[in-house]
């Protein structure tokens, strides 16, 4: 008996010394498996987040944003030309033609440019019609350009190899991960797609096909949000806003992408921990749409993409 009450207090005692070494102690609480695989997953998606950024035609590439009017626009760095390109490109590069709805090419002798890999000397070029189709891409050195319809005007979109975004780039800040802002709503469609007017920073409007409402519960209250998606899309696009814009993220609104419901299911997944900043946040060459009185969330989503710390223009007013 005595033997065994000595063993009971000598354990009592060893136990707390125990407990103190390395491999003893108990993991720290709470401790959550699938906590730790979702913060996993969405650093990946952090990941690709940024390569799309730096990405070939990234928007940290965009170098140039010109409006084509009708009749001859000469390109090139030169003083004389409608289109400046930077200087590093040749002084007279040729001549972008639009009539009508038409944007044609016409390469100046001893300049070397080429579509498709193949040497160019005049040629039309098809635009993206309004980001719905691949455009005809023009390569010239380090630099790319495009075609692009926004509203009933046309322009000449140009990327840089060396653009000054990409080179001066601070990298990305974000909120922390948070799950609380990670949701489940219901898809309400509408008996048949809308089409919706949307403006853009540069005070034009373009048309976007609405196919109905996703309504979800934040912190205790009902809040609903206008996907875009043209029939056949797999994903819901969201232009919003909340109260952290001008502040803590870009004063224009951020961007967030959903899965569309599963057949047979109305549940769309909303993870703001996602939200991303719009390319106007990284370059004043790009042509945003800001967010629908209806996707103006009156609540602070304190999750995703933060502002950028070089915004290159003063954030929309809000």
């Amino acid at each position: 008996m005595l033997r065994r009450k000595a063993l009971e207090v000598f354990v009592a005692l060893l136990l707390p010394l125990l407990a103190g070494l390395p491999g003893c102690r108990r993991p720290p609480e709470p401790y959550c498996c699938t906590c730790i695989g979702y913060e996993k997953d969405v650093r990946a998606w952090r990941v690709k987040r940024l390569d799309r950024l730096k990405a070939k035609e990234g928007w940290l590439r965009l170098a140039g944003l010109f409006w084509l009017k009708p009749g001859e626009n000469r390109i090139g760095s030169g003083p004389d030309c409608q289109i400046v390109l930077p200087a590093r490109a040749p002084a007279y590069v040729g001549i972008i033609g639009l009539t009508g709805s038409k944007v044609s090419l016409k390469v100046a002798k001893g300049v070397e440019v080429t579509h498709a890999g193949k040497p160019v000397e005049q040629m039309l070029l098809e635009s993206d019609v309004n980001g719905r189709r691949e455009p005809d891409k023009v390569k010239l050195g380090n630099f790319t350009f495009f075609v692009i319809e926004r509203g009933d005007r046309l322009a000449l979109r140009l990327f840089d190899t060396r653009a000054k975004a990409l080179l001066e780039f601070h990298g990305l800040d974000y909120f922390p991960i948070d799950q609380r802002f990670r949701v489940t709503g219901r898809f309400v469609p509408y008996q048949k797609p809308r089409t919706l007017a949307v403006t853009t920073v540069i005070q034009t409007t373009e048309e976007a096909s609405v196919p109905g409402e996703v309504i979800f519960d934040l912190e205790g209250r009902e809040y609903k949000l206008l996907p875009m998606a043209e029939p056949g899309d797999k994903q819901f696009f969201f232009v919003f806003a909340d109260k952290t814009n001008g502040h803590e993220t870009y004063g224009g609104g951020r961007f967030l992408v959903a899965d569309r419901p599963a057949p047979g299911s109305n549940l769309v997944h909303l993870d703001f921990n996602k939200a991303y900043n719009p390319p106007c946040a990284f370059t004043h060459f790009a042509t945003c749409p800001i967010p629908r009185r209806e996707n103006r969330l009156p609540l602070k989503i304190a999750a995703g993409e933060k502002r950028y710390r070089k915004e290159p223009h003063r954030p929309v007013d809000r």
